[in-house]
């Protein structure tokens, strides 16, 4: 598999109590309604949103009662907060040649047998090869093309985002170190709570405005949260600067998502701890 492109499977079904745009039913038909006309389509996601990235498949699987992939589209720009809906929600846009091929001979389920929970779920190995292998079968220039997108909008996204990243943070936390109180800008870094190669993502709610000391210690683990968000300092450190900060509470402005920030820095605590 490319590392540059993922491919996610996107469960379907009416059981599950959810409609497509304009209240119209979860069915084959209302999904070709939009899907074969090429459009873009914004999906609420409850797993995979840190991993998926524009320039991804997005396979649509009607799980119940057909268990069938009916159509494929890509990853348009950056999985975004839907307020409204309480979860994260990803654009789509369906591919409408592939699609119609997948309407008139669908990929059976059990071609890949990857059981799906959740929207949306990473392909394994093997159903990558499956769902690469059919879309080199209708035209490895779906293949090609998707590749070429996708390291455009990555080496994009790597020079712009960073520093987009840290004005957003900045501005967040009005100036001022979550942890020590400093002010003076120029020693302020916006860090990564979960790092952006290890699933993390250009988020508020995935950082933390630290001062590059302190977000140094932090990237090494040797500085985390504890889940009643105060400082915690590993024992081998042993400057008295630093074992002051042990117990400190650190400071997240009410604009964050506690709920998202704080399971994140659980995870990093955790892949401390590991």
């Amino acid at each position: 598999m490319d590392a540059l492109v993922q491919h996610f499977i996107y469960p379907l079904s009416h059981a599950g109590g959810y409609v497509f745009e304009g209240g119209r039913q979860i069915t084959p038909d209302n999904y070709w309604a939009s899907s074969l006309v090429g459009k873009t389509d914004e999906w609420g996601m409850s797993t995979g949103y840190r991993l998926i990235e524009p320039g991804d498949w997005v396979w649509a699987y009607f799980s119940q009662p057909i268990a069938q992939i009916l159509g494929v589209g890509r990853v348009v720009k950056p999985v975004t907060w839907h307020a409204r809906w309480g979860r994260y929600s990803v654009h789509i846009r369906w591919d409408r040649a592939l699609t119609s091929a997948l309407k008139k001979k669908p990929i059976d389920y059990a071609e890949y047998q990857q059981q799906v929970q959740g929207a949306a779920v990473r392909a394994n190995k093997s159903t990558v090869q499956v769902l690469e292998g059919w879309l080199l079968d209708h035209g490895s220039r779906w293949v090609s093309e998707a590749r070429a997108v996708k390291f455009a909008q990555r080496e994009v996204l790597q020079r712009l985002g960073q520093a987009e990243f840290r004005a957003r943070v900045l501005k967040a936390y009005g100036g001022t170190c979550a942890i020590t109180g400093t002010t003076e800008e120029g020693v302020l870094q916006a860090a990564h709570i979960l790092p952006i190669g290890n699933g993390g993502r250009h988020t508020v709610a995935n950082s933390l405005l630290l001062r590059a000391d302190v977000h140094n210690l932090f990237d090494l683990g040797l500085l985390t949260i504890t889940p009643g968000m105060k400082v915690a300092v590993d024992p081998t450190v042993t400057d008295g600067i630093y074992r002051g900060l042990v117990g400190r509470p650190v400071s997240v402005p009410r604009a964050v998502n506690r709920q998202e920030l704080k399971k994140a820095l659980t995870e990093h605590r955790s892949r401390r701890n590991k």
